[in-house]
């Protein structure tokens, strides 16, 4: 039997148990002295001890699991926490790459957009100089007629000037042509006959079909090919 005497059994019994409640590293050695304490007391003071002991052990348990529920809801916000700064700078990036594509996209259209502007207004002004320049060639042909007809002396210039590319092959092919041949040639070119020729120049048609004659050798022309046809080619 205890030396102490049975009025303090049941406050020794509580000093056991809060040392129960706050001393986790020793919790089952003051339980197991405990336990061999309570099992040498009297039977009616056993029972109200054992009360005590079941109340506090669920109230251990108790705080053991509210302790626990409140790890695993830190636990949960935590991560609920992390999967929204990573939401949110998923949502950052998401906004930027789609505003990187609408600029880019805006930029390639406005790009677009002033190319083919310009390719319009370049097809316009080249339009408008092709325009011209086929006037320009219709009036020149036109007056380099009517200076053929002449017999005008700026004849000869004219036409150089007017059909620059068409000289230059002639005159690669026989570099020594006297100009009266020259002007043979360029009456050709303008499809005049040999009669018009004649009486554009005042000479005789048989003068010009002498020049053509001598013309052909000095060209080049074989037998049977039309002096005509080939300067059209030149």
């Amino acid at each position: 039997q205890p030396w102490w005497s049975e009025e303090l059994h049941l406050p020794m019994a509580k000093f056991l148990l809060s040392l129960f409640d706050s001393s986790q590293d020793s919790n089952q050695e003051i339980f197991n002295f405990m336990m061999q304490w309570i099992d040498k007391l009297p039977l009616h003071t056993k029972i109200s001890i054992n009360i005590l002991v079941n109340e506090r052990l669920n109230h251990i348990e108790k705080n053991e699991y509210i302790k626990g529920t409140n790890l695993i809801l830190e636990k949960l916000e935590k991560e609920k926490k992390e999967s929204d700064r990573k939401n949110i700078a998923l949502i950052i990036v998401s906004v930027f790459i789609v505003l990187s594509i609408f600029i880019v996209y805006m930029v390639t259209m406005k790009n677009q957009k002033l190319k083919t502007k310009l390719k319009e207004e370049n097809i316009t002004v080249k339009s408008k100089e092709i325009n011209e320049l086929k006037r320009k060639v219709s009036t020149s042909y036109q007056e380099v007629i009517e200076m053929a007809k002449k017999d005008n002396p700026l004849f000869v210039s004219f036409f150089k000037e007017l059909y620059p590319e068409f000289y230059a092959k002639l005159i690669n092919v026989q570099p020594k042509l006297t100009i009266t041949e020259q002007k043979v040639c360029f009456f050709i070119k303008l499809k005049f006959s040999t009669k018009e020729i004649a009486s554009y120049t005042f000479v005789s048609i048989k003068a010009i079909q002498n020049r053509k004659n001598r013309l052909r050798k000095r060209l080049g022309l074989e037998n049977g090919e039309d002096l005509y046809e080939w300067i059209e080619k030149l």
